[in-house]
C-alpha cells in the first residue's frame, strides 16, 4: 500500500466539506482494495481451475458407464439358443417311426437270432422266414426268487419256405434241448434259446409283492433254427423210415410200396393244456383216425397220443404203449406228434389247424 498517497489525501480532506468525507473515505478504501484485486483474482482463478478439472474428468467415466450398458443388450442374442431347444423337442418323436417298423433280421441256420413280436427273420441259405407272433405263456422263475421249478416261456412263430407257408408252431423253452432232434416241418428244428426280460418280483416278501408285468413289445426272444440229417418229407414224397407230415384230410403216398395213408379225422382231443397255471389229474390224450390203402385193401384205424407229449419216439420204452402204433399190411405206422398242443389261452383249435407226423417202417 502507498502510504504517501494516503497522507496526501488526508491533508486534502481539510479542504473538502465534512459531508463529503465519508464518500471520499469510501472511495479511497475501494481504491486501496483495487490494487490488491489482481492478487485475489489470481488466487480465485487458481482455486477455480482445480474445481473445473475434476468435473470434466468425472464426466467422461459417467458417459462411458452409460455406454457400457449397451453390451448388456447382447445377451438377447441367446434367444436362438432357446429356439434351438424348442425345435429340438420334436426330434425324439421322429425316431418313433423307425422303431415301430421293425427291420427284417438276416440270420443263418445253426445260429441263434433275436426277434421282437411281429418281427421277421430271413434264414439263409434255405430261404426260410420266421416271424414271432406272440408270447403265449411266461411262467419263468423271477430272477430274484429261488423256485422249485424254473418255469417256461412258450411263444408262437409262423414259418414259410420259398414264400410258401409251412405253418404256425408253439416253441417251449423247456423242450429246447430235450427235443433238439425233433423236426417241426420237413427236416428243420425250431427252438427257443432264451428270452428277455426275465420276470422280476417287486417288493418281494411284502404284502404288496407282485411280479412286474412285461409289455409284449418289450420281449426279445432268441430263436434257433437247425437242419436235421433225417427230417420230414412231404406227403406226396413219403418214404419209409422218414417222418411224414400230414395235414387234416391229406394223403401220404408211398409210391414204391403202393401204400397210402390218409389223415381222416380227429376223433377226440382231451390233452391237458400246456400251462403253468393248469394242473391236470392226468395228461389226457388225443385220438386221430387214419385210413390205410394197400393194393386192394382199405382199412381205418385209430392212433392215440398221450397229452403233453411232443415226440413219441422220445418216450421211454417202459412207458410206451401200443396206442400210437398200428400194424397195417406188413407196415408199422406210428403217430409221432400231433400239433398244435392245447394251451390255456389259445383254447381248442379248429380241425383244419391240426398237423400230424407219421413214421412208417416195414415189419
Amino acid at each position: 500500500m502507498n502510504f504517501s498517497r494516503l497522507t496526501t489525501s488526508t491533508k486534502r480532506l481539510h479542504r473538502i466539506p465534512l459531508l463529503l468525507v465519508p464518500l471520499i473515505v469510501t472511495l479511497l478504501l475501494m481504491s486501496a482494495c483495487g490494487e490488491v484485486s489482481p492478487t485475489s483474482t489470481a488466487s480465485s482463478q487458481l482455486t477455480a481451475t482445480p474445481t473445473f478439472l475434476p468435473v470434466s474428468r468425472v464426466a467422461p467415466p459417467t458417459l462411458v458407464a452409460t455406454s457400457v450398458v449397451v453390451p448388456t443388450v447382447a445377451p438377447a442374442t441367446t434367444l436362438p439358443t432357446t429356439r434351438v431347444a424348442v425345435t429340438a423337442t420334436p426330434a425324439p418323436r421322429a425316431t418313433v417311426g423307425p422303431l415301430s417298423a421293425l427291420p427284417t433280421i438276416q440270420a443263418n441256420l445253426g445260429t441263434a437270432f433275436s426277434l421282437k413280436i411281429n418281427q421277421v427273420a430271413q434264414v439263409a441259405p434255405d430261404n426260410l422266414e420266421v416271424k414271432l407272433l406272440r408270447v403265449v405263456e411266461d411262467s419263468r422263475c423271477p430272477s430274484n426268487v429261488n423256485c422249485a421249478w424254473s418255469g417256461q416261456i412258450v411263444v408262437e412263430v409262423a414259418v414259410s419256405k420259398n414264400g410258401q407257408a409251412m405253418g404256425k408252431f408253439m416253441l417251449n423253452s423247456t423242450e429246447t434241448y430235450r427235443y433238439k432232434e425233433r423236426p417241426f416241418f420237413e427236416n428243420y428244428n425250431l427252438a427257443v434259446v432264451q428270452a428277455q426280460p426275465i420276470p422280476y418280483y417287486e417288493n418281494f416278501g411284502s404284502s404288496n409283492s407282485q411280479i412286474k408285468p412285461i409289455n409284449p413289445e418289450d420281449y426279445i426272444v432268441n430263436i434257433l433254427v437247425t437242419k436235421l440229417a433225417t427230417g420230414i418229407v412231404s406227403a406226396d414224397q413219403a418214404l419209409l423210415g422218414q417222418r411224414v407230415q400230414l395235414k387234416y384230410g391229406q394223403v401220404a403216398t408211398f409210391a414204391k410200396e403202393g401204400l397210402a395213408l390218409k389223415f381222416e379225422a380227429l376223433v377226440s382231443e382231451f390233452r391237458c393244456p400246456k400251462s403253468a397255471n393248469v394242473a391236470c389229474a392226468t395228461s389226457g390224450e388225443a385220438t386221430v383216425r387214419i385210413v390205410g390203402t394197400k393194393e386192394q385193401v382199405t382199412r381205418s384205424f385209430e392212433l392215440t397220443i398221450p397229452g403233453l407229449t411232443i415226440d413219441t419216439t422220445q418216450l421211454n420204452a417202459a412207458s410206451r404203449s401200443n396206442s400210437f402204433v398200428e400194424n397195417f399190411e406188413g407196415y408199422r405206422v406210428q403217430l409221432v406228434s400231433l400239433e398244435p398242443q392245447p394251451t390255456e389261452e389259445a383254447g381248442k383249435p379248429s380241425i383244419e389247424a391240426y398237423t400230424l407226423l407219421l413214421l412208417v417202417t416195414s415189419v
